[in-house]
């Protein structure tokens, strides 16, 4: 469990810092005005409440009624004229704070006429409660107009009730809705209309229902002309206001890029309220786990998919979740889009620089592992590939060489240590170049000897071809060696083993110390055709598995003299034997990898070699014999002669079984 947690302790760490940031921005609010600027590209033209009509003061009513502020006669008249029909609730989102004797007689005078309730505005300024004028007071019902803006300036909330001095004050828009529908008011806090819960925070966001003049909108003078019918405000909601742009009283929205007269947020106010299509936000807990779970998501996608891919779906996931916001939006929920948004983008860039992180500690670790094993070339191609690199593990078709230096104890007897180490280490670095110059792995030096393999951890399909090469390389390497030895050194030589096979590949050792190795059968058998060199007195045995997976145009199996007319700067082998290592039941055919100039020298006895065996595998031995005996100095002529005499009842057609590793 403890190596498990080791192992992913970076993506742990990593995740925990994006997390923890998000954590930290989402509480504290940071970006809480980039929020609501991104909020608003979700307000678009909807559908206004038809009942709504707005009588605007604009300029032509200023301009036709002798300029602003408008006499309160004016209103008395709009009022005579509103109360030959049957409007809902007529409603003021005028200031009439001061008392005018003459202009407010014929004013009061309409109002107590009215059969409909009347609403005007009053104002809250320093923490006080501004009512209109007494006489008005008593006849008509006041809300407060204040429409509190954000950071920006933008009107987004609407405050529904205030408590001042232990008294519930109620918003214009909220006591024009509870004049149409049951409102009822909790401790001044909670807020019900017809029983659904309006707030428990005592604000409310403004669903706008759309930009300037969503709302159908007369002009005062033009409905004091008689322009319009009067039956055309029969219940309805008439709200009458200034809109002239001179006068100042406009806003700014987030729907729209011009300013809204402050009577139309009120009638956008009233909307929302009547329609109860209230727009809300997840609470803190659920949006945590919202951005936390989309965090996760975003950091998995970072952290486990290939760059391209997992681009690709952080874009996807950034633009479902512009789409999701904008359903849950027609739903009422405004989801906190910029910091789902911030969560996302942060938690894939915390993935990717964790991601860089292993990689370059993955890169140093493989470069530790290989690099004094390696050519340049294979340690870059390597590198290239790390994200395919499976260094913990995997099977392979490869190629194994064993290399050992004969009689090496017997040489070291009597020599002096510090200079016989100093000469072999020569000797390793000379053989080394020889197997890095062909992409070869070395994979471990034991004393004298040399094991290296090709094929993995970057496949290779030239890793036969490659290890061939290598072998002839190490045969050269020992030839120039020797003659720059000292006197008082032996004359060195080797043998060279080379199987091709399947092989466990990978890391191997303990925590403290790990290996990048290859185990298998094939490997075994690749050690035992080595020390098979010392019986046929050969340099390079090759098995038949390693000349099946050559490309066909690089090697010629010797056979009779014809076999040089084929091709030219090529692999030349001849046939050895077929034996039947401990251990298994199944024979296995040995080749010799030998230069030109060998297989020129000694074609005729290659030649006989071939006759001779096969009366050997036939069982005539005594032919055999008489083939063999005529062939001089040869190493696998004589093993088989001796074989002849010494044990003849044996059959052979399977393979030689031989009874040593």
């Amino acid at each position: 469990m403890f190596n498990e947690i080791k192992k992913y302790k970076s993506n742990l760490l990593f995740f925990v810092i994006a997390s923890s940031i998000i954590l930290f921005i989402f509480s504290f609010g940071i970006f809480e005005n980039w929020q609501v600027k991104l909020n608003d590209y979700l307000f678009i033209d909807g559908k206004a409440n038809e009942e709504i009509v707005i009588i605007a003061i604009d300029e032509k009513t200023i301009s036709n009624l002798n300029g602003w502020p408008l006499s309160r006669t004016h209103y008395g008249n709009l009022l005579e004229f509103l109360n030959n029909s049957s409007p809902k609730v007529v409603a003021f989102d005028i200031s009439f704070f001061d008392t005018k004797v003459e202009e407010d007689q014929i004013f009061i005078q309409e109002v107590k006429k009215a059969s409909y309730p009347i609403v005007v505005s009053s104002e809250i300024v320093n923490n006080e409660v501004l009512l209109p004028f007494d006489e008005l007071h008593k006849v008509t019902q006041a809300g407060f107009v204040n429409l509190p803006p954000d950071v920006d300036g933008v009107i987004r909330k609407a405050q529904l009730i205030i408590d001042k001095n232990q008294n519930c004050e109620l918003s214009f828009a909220l006591k024009i809705t509870s004049l149409i529908k049951k409102v009822e008011i909790n401790n001044c806090k909670e807020v019900f209309v017809n029983d659904t819960k309006i707030t428990d925070n005592q604000k409310i966001l403004i669903n706008f229902a759309g930009k300037r003049k969503t709302y159908l909108t007369l002009s005062m003078i033009d409905v004091l002309n008689g322009k319009y019918p009067k039956d055309l405000f029969n219940e309805r909601i008439v709200m009458i206001g200034a809109n002239a742009r001179n006068l100042h009283d406009e806003y700014f929205t987030p729907i729209g890029n011009e300013p809204i007269p402050g009577v139309e947020i009120q009638a956008n106010i009233v909307d929302t309220l009547l329609s109860q299509k209230i727009l809300k936000t997840p609470n803190f807990i659920a949006s945590l786990i919202l951005l936390l779970f989309l965090g996760t998501v975003s950091f998995a996608i970072g952290n486990k998919l290939k760059p391209h891919l997992g681009l690709g779906l952080y874009f996807s996931l950034i633009f479902s979740s512009f789409f999701l916001s904008i359903k849950f939006f027609d739903l009422g929920f405004i989801l906190p889009t910029f910091y789902i948004i911030l969560s996302i983008t942060l938690s894939y860039f915390f993935a990717t620089v964790n991601n860089f992180y292993k990689k370059h500690n993955e890169i140093q670790k493989v470069k530790n592992i290989f690099k004094s094993y390696v050519s340049k070339d294979v340690l870059n191609e390597i590198l290239e590939n790390i994200d395919n690199l499976q260094l913990q593990g995997k099977k392979a078709t490869i190629t194994i060489l064993f290399s050992d230096i004969r009689g090496f104890t017997t040489i070291t007897e009597n020599l002096p240590a510090e200079k016989l180490v100093q000469e072999l280490n020569r000797y390793l670095s000379l053989a080394s170049k020889e197997i890095i110059k062909t992409n070869g792995i070395i994979d471990k030096y034991i004393g004298d000897a040399i094991m290296a393999f090709w094929g993995a951890p970057i496949e290779n399909t030239n890793h036969a071809l490659n290890a061939c090469k290598s072998a002839v390389g190490l045969v050269k390497a020992i030839e120039i060696f020797n003659k720059s030895r000292p006197e008082w050194l032996p004359e060195f030589k080797i043998g060279i083993g080379i199987n091709t096979g399947e092989a466990n590949v990978g890391n191997i050792g303990s925590n403290e110390k790990l290996d990048y190795t290859v185990i298998g059968d094939s490997v075994n058998l690749a050690s035992r055709v080595e020390s098979l060199t010392k019986l046929y007195d050969q340099t390079i045995l090759v098995t038949e598995n390693t000349i099946n997976n050559l490309p066909k145009d690089s090697f010629v199996i010797l056979k009779n003299s014809n076999d040089f007319k084929k091709i030219d700067d090529v692999l030349f082998f001849r046939f050895i034997d077929k034996v039947i290592v401990k251990g298994k039941n199944k024979g296995v055919k040995l080749y010799s990898l030998i230069t030109k100039k060998e297989a020129l020298d000694k074609i005729n006895n290659i030649e006989k070699y071939e006759v001779a065996y096969k009366y050997y595998v036939d069982g005539e031995w005594d032919k055999s014999l008489k083939i063999l005996s005529g062939i001089k100095n040869d190493g696998p002529s004589s093993q088989l002669i001796d074989r002849i005499q010494n044990n003849k009842a044996q059959p052979v057609k399977n393979g030689w079984v031989l009874t040593s590793k």
